[in-house]
């Protein structure tokens, strides 16, 4: 049995949906007794919004919010992992130096919170049950398990990163997707949330496989067999040991020898 942990936006989830092809071959991996996951930078509101969309039966597990959320493929949270929130604060300010206006995050399912100059998010409005504040209205809190922002430029975006490597190293590490960017607790990482979903399997893989295609995605590429997108930027396939691949079906029949 081989487990095969793919990302979602821009790796399983291209031009806006999951392709057929990547979904029959999905269905050809499990049926031949091997395993498949998601590994998404998304939160459990985000993915869920867009899980809908593709058959039931797909995944055998989720790994959430960068790997801070992993759940059963019933749905069912096997474990949890959080940053400390009192940092909230200095975060944000970060962010709004930068030139960030848009900010998202989240402490559980219950706790979903976007901050904005006036309250009222202007790129964040698929949140409209989260609770709207300003950021004068930012405070600590006990801890948060994601945090993600928009920024007017990519460019923008990398310099954000860059002081986030400068200001909060070993406490936070940041990771842009062109104009947007996570912000994870240092130890929280995709690799972490794979390793916390494979130790509730009750027969280990013989073989891990990745699937990824931005920053996000370079922990997971890098500590299993990693495939990198197409198009992913250097250090994305440099972490993957120059493996690339144009989709995650492709993957599979690598593998598998099917077509």
């Amino acid at each position: 049995m081989i487990l095969l942990a793919s990302d979602f936006d821009g790796t399983l989830y291209q031009n806006e949906r999951v392709s057929e092809y990547d979904i029959g071959m999905i269905k050809k991996w499990r049926g031949a007794g091997n395993a498949f996951i998601v590994a998404t930078g998304r939160d459990r509101f985000s993915f869920d919004m867009l899980k809908g969309e593709l058959p039931d039966d797909l995944f055998d597990g989720y790994v959430l919010a960068g790997g801070a959320y992993v759940y059963d493929k019933e749905g069912k949270m096997v474990h949890s992992s959080a940053g400390d929130g009192s940092y909230i604060p200095q975060l944000c300010q970060t962010i709004y130096q930068l030139g960030g206006r848009d900010v998202y995050v989240s402490a559980g399912r219950e706790v979903r919170i976007t901050i904005s100059p006036d309250g009222k998010s202007s790129q964040l409005t698929d949140f409209h049950d989260a609770t709207e504040i300003t950021f004068d209205e930012v405070v600590p809190i006990s801890e948060f398990h994601f945090m993600g922002t928009y920024f007017p430029t990519a460019e923008i975006t990398l310099r954000f990163a860059e002081v986030m490597a400068e200001r909060f190293a070993g406490k936070f590490v940041a990771h842009p997707h062109g104009s947007w960017c996570d912000v994870a607790p240092v130890g929280i990482s995709k690799e972490s949330g794979i390793a916390a979903f494979l130790a509730t399997m009750p027969t280990q893989p013989r073989e891990v496989l990745t699937a990824g295609d931005n920053y996000n995605d370079i922990s997971m590429l890098a500590a299993y067999r990693g495939y990198a997108m197409l198009g992913a930027p250097a250090p994305v396939v440099a972490a993957a040991q120059r493996r690339t691949a144009k989709c995650v079906g492709d993957i599979i029949v690598e593998w598998m020898g099917c077509g």
